[in-house]
């Protein structure tokens, strides 16, 4: 045996002693050990190796969270044809990945990822190629939605049917979106309420919501405001934001369900804390118009805390609580400048505010007033 073969069993020897403590370790829930020793044998690594690096950077595990280090080793074992990986990074690259923790300057900068829909629809449509249902179902919304490629209701139809039938959940209720009309206004209100049952019976959060939807409002099933009630709180409860707005708007005005302000406040509350766009301007007309005592101070404290994350519907109604002097101490120049924080966010009514404030010919308008301001009923602030 020459001194190179000597060298090469011995260095194989050494890698093989590694992937065993690698087993070992991960076993043993040692995974800061077990991703130490894996990292020295990444020449040597398989697929399966290099991917389980990448998880261990995407999910924390033995290793602070770092997208574009798992984004590196996703794409060592998708260059080799490995299809779960070329999945991971479809999904990362769809909706792009804020960076992890960890110290400033350290070694391995923790980087976030750009979301990317063209490298999404690469990768998405090789793993989908390959079979695999979640990058199928991701697929199908980009062809739905337009992301990255042209839309095409057909080949958003195939895939999220394609998905589907592997028995996905994010297939099934992909197709209950697409058939509803979600995406190109054309419904099938049947097919769609019999996608989003299946995708609901296996725990989609967004099936659950979108078929109490439907059972409020009679679309492809007879009404039935019981179980609507109920799938919208698991929804809610399962940690679907809208589903929680949804839920404390219905409590809160919804002739269909008993009213109870107590818990339209709570859901509010949660879905505002985590930064639902027309969940405070909602609160806040909950404190100042539904409550028996109206609760203005709270009512000023909710909307402060939301213009101050820039919500801009917000400071437009901040700006009126100054103007006022609801729930805070009336100070023209503060509301002066929440008018004009809420004008550079795109809201043309502060341009009018600014005026009449200036004026002097301030209208009894906005929440704590006879003339309610913000966003239209229905919650978006964008829709006309």
């Amino acid at each position: 045996m020459t001194p190179a073969e000597m060298l090469d069993r011995l260095r194989y020897g050494r890698v093989e002693a590694l992937r065993r403590s690698v087993k070992r370790s991960f076993d043993k829930g040692e995974n800061t050990a077990a991703v130490a020793n894996l990292l020295q044998i990444k020449d040597s690594a398989t697929d399966a190796e290099l991917f389980r690096l990448g998880e261990c950077y995407e999910k924390g595990i033995g290793a602070l969270p770092n997208p574009a280090r798992a984004v590196h080793w996703y794409e060592l074992a998708a260059a080799r044809g490995y299809l779960p990986a070329m999945e991971r990074l479809g999904d990362i690259y769809l909706s792009g990945r804020e960076a992890g923790g960890g110290p400033p300057g350290g070694r391995l900068p923790q980087r976030a990822v750009t979301r990317d829909h063209l490298r999404a629809l690469q990768w998405n449509r090789r793993a989908a190629e390959g079979g695999l249902p979640e990058a199928q179902a991701r697929l199908g919304s980009q062809y739905a939605a337009g992301l990255g490629v042209a839309p095409d209701r057909a080949l958003a139809e195939r895939w999220f049917r394609a998905s589907a039938e592997q028995g996905s959940a994010s297939g099934q209720f992909g197709l209950g979106a697409l058939y509803s009309g979600a995406y190109t206004g054309e419904a099938t209100d049947r097919e769609a309420v019999e996608w989003f049952e299946k995708s609901a019976e296996q725990g989609n959060m967004a099936a659950r919501m979108c078929l109490a939807i439907a059972l409020l409002d009679g679309r492809g099933v007879q009404p039935d405001a019981g179980r609507a009630l109920k799938l919208m709180t698991q929804a809610a409860e399962g940690g679907l934001v809208e589903a929680m707005f949804r839920l404390g708007q219905l409590y809160r005005n919804d002739e269909r369900i008993d009213k109870d302000s107590s818990k339209a406040e709570s859901w509010l509350r949660r879905a505002g804390i985590r930064g639902h766009r027309s969940a405070p301007l909602a609160l806040a007309q909950l404190l100042t118009k539904d409550l028996p005592t109206p609760d203005y101070i709270g009512a000023a404290a909710v909307l402060r805390e939301a213009a101050e994350r820039g919500d801009a519907w917000a400071q437009l109604e901040l700006g009126r609580f100054y103007v006022a002097g609801t729930g805070v101490v009336q100070d023209p120049a503060e509301a002066k400048g929440w008018f004009l924080k809420a004008l550079q966010g795109g809201i043309a009514e502060a341009r009018q505010a600014l005026h009449d404030l200036e004026t002097k010919s301030i209208p009894n308008e906005g929440i704590g007033g006879t003339n309610a301001g913000g966003p239209p009923a229905n919650g978006d602030p964008t829709h006309t």
